[in-house]
């Protein structure tokens, strides 16, 4: 398998952190003489590691695009609105 095709496949398969170190990685396990095991590890860790950022991130991004933060969750945020309603018409 030639690495275009690798990475074709990496890209269609969403592996973004592991495409990201391919070419790095090749050329110090290359240089280094490193084993396959290490080499596979090193294309793994950087996966989660960029799979861990992305969460992160989209954690932070989730409140600022207008979603309801995780405590409040949609249905009870329509109970509170109810009840807000009902004290108006009471008052």
């Amino acid at each position: 398998m030639s690495i275009a095709i690798a990475k074709n496949h990496m890209a269609e398969m969403n592996m973004l952190g592991m495409l990201a170190v391919l070419d790095k990685t090749l050329a110090d396990a290359t240089r280094d003489k490193i084993s396959y095991s290490e080499f596979v590890d090193i294309l793994l860790q950087a996966e989660a590691d960029h799979r861990q950022e992305r969460k992160a991130v989209n954690r932070i991004k989730a409140p600022a695009a207008g979603q309801l933060p995780p405590l409040v969750s949609r249905s009870n945020s329509s109970t509170l609105d109810a009840v807000n309603r009902r004290r108006s018409v009471l008052s």
